[in-house]
């Protein structure tokens, strides 16, 4: 299971598994439309690609439209 909202190298993760070295963040457009909230975004993602930890972004439109492969992915992510 993962962690949820955790501090994760000074950035605030949605899901964190720390045995695998992955964050997955869900964006939602209400949240994340606008220019400071992506260039905020591009900024964790470097931080914590600097330490080692991959980032995965998922979309509102992903879990609506794609729930499925969303988990796949993740899943895969995982192994």
């Amino acid at each position: 299971m993962p962690l949820t909202n955790v501090p994760v190298h000074g950035c605030r993760a949605d899901l964190y598994w720390p045995a695998h070295h992955l964050v997955v963040e869900f964006d939602g457009w209400g949240a994340h439309g606008h220019r400071l909230a992506f260039e905020s975004n591009r900024k964790r993602d470097q931080v914590l690609v600097a330490c080692g930890i991959r980032v995965m972004r998922v979309t509102d439109r992903h879990l609506t439209n794609e729930h499925i492969a969303v988990i796949a992915r993740i899943a895969q992510a995982l192994r």
